[in-house]
């Protein structure tokens, strides 16, 4: 398994303290998604409120396929999917710069620990690609993708590095024929701690921001942004919530060059969600609303602003019954507000969103059992 899912998994199980339903506001609404077995969507991107294309896997743990699905107003329905020679890929995110023009990223080929998967769509077939892993780099992942052209993508990840076993962060450029490594820094602690990057959100081919978490001596786990320049990624300082436990950011959103905000799970005084927006040059967390009734609030994985004052992140909260349960929150400019979701029977959780306008909102995340175990995909729209 690898060590971005371990972590998603440990922050899930510290969450089953948690929480109640949701407060009324802006509402959600369940789409029909078509039945495939062990199925999850976990990253999604939308050029229009007609056209949204997500991705994820599916099957069992050593025998996934990859997954991707789309949506054209009406209906969603499963993409063809490439032949892969491994038995074993996931897709984690996507990007999609135009209704023709997508890139999906994520990991591959498990068996030999050494494959990144990197997959174009030009609105008929999915084309793979070759990125390049460091040298000595052992389970390399990428998590995370931004394209502002089909000519202009970059992505985020992490990979194992095998002389020492550390996890160091990956970040990578597509300039439309080709995938080049970007030297990505790794916090200076006197050692060498594990780093993974999980989310970038580009302005431009000068300007992104990438967020993840990393480890820290007397710690477990902290935020991590890093921030391009255009010639090169330099460490943010962000604010790191007091406690022993751990925080971390997940999901990040750029609504223009100098705005960006961030979401994750503070773990350090209770379970809560993280949130800081990045202007004027630093960090501050935002406050955030607990959920009616209870002690927790849960983590947010996924964000997409449309502009400096509306973002809306999705995630997932577990209620007093030990059920998985959607979660979204609404940014207007001054705070944080609680917004309803659908609430299908079942469990579910809510992986990534993309808005296309205030008022134009798709989520995609799965369906789970009362075990936790997945059973479906899932897409709500506002």
């Amino acid at each position: 398994m690898r060590r971005s899912v371990l972590i998603a998994a440990a922050a899930a199980s510290l969450v089953l303290a948690g929480a109640g339903p949701a407060s009324a506001g802006a509402g959600w609404v369940i789409q029909p998604t078509p039945s495939v077995a062990g199925s999850q969507l976990l990253g999604v991107s939308c050029t229009s409120a007609s056209n949204c294309v997500a991705v994820g896997d599916r099957g069992s743990v050593g025998k996934t396929m990859t997954l991707a699905e789309a949506w054209d107003g009406s209906t969603w329905r499963v993409l063809p999917a490439p032949p892969l020679s491994s038995t074993d890929n996931t897709l984690s995110g996507v990007s999609c710069s135009a209704a023709d023009s997508c890139m999906a990223v994520g990991f591959g080929d498990t068996t030999s620990n050494t494959a990144l998967l990197v997959e174009a769509w030009d609105g008929s077939t999915w084309t793979v690609l070759a990125p390049p892993v460091p040298p000595g780099g052992d389970f390399p992942e990428l998590t995370g993708v931004s394209c502002t052209a089909a000519d202009n993508c970059t992505a985020v990840g992490g990979y194992t590095v095998a002389s020492t076993g550390f996890e160091k962060p990956l970040a990578e450029h597509w300039d439309g024929s080709t995938w080049t490594v970007q030297p990505a820094p790794t916090p200076l602690l006197g050692a060498m701690p594990d780093v993974l990057l999980e989310s970038v959100s580009c302005t431009s081919a000068a300007r992104c921001t990438a967020v993840g978490w990393y480890h820290r001596p007397g710690r477990a786990i902290v935020p991590l942004a890093e921030r391009w320049n255009g010639t090169r990624w330099a460490i943010q300082d962000t604010h790191n919530p007091a406690g022993p436990i751990f925080s971390k950011l997940s999901g990040v959103s750029c609504s223009s060059p100098t705005v960006c905000v961030a979401v994750g799970v503070n773990t350090s005084n209770g379970i809560g969600v993280l949130a800081e927006r990045w202007s004027n040059g630093s960090w501050v967390v935002q406050p955030t609303p607990a959920v009616p009734g209870e002690t927790a609030s849960g983590s947010l994985s996924g964000i997409s602003c449309v502009s400096d004052r509306n973002c809306i992140s999705v995630g997932d909260y577990v209620n007093k019954h030990h059920v998985f349960k959607p979660l979204a929150e609404h940014w207007n400019g001054s705070a944080w507000a609680l917004q309803a979701t659908g609430q299908p029977a079942a469990g579910k959780v809510l992986t990534d969103d993309s808005c296309t306008s205030v008022a134009a909102c798709t989520a995609v995340g799965d369906l789970t059992d009362t075990v936790g175990s997945i059973t479906g995909t899932l897409a709500e729209q506002r």
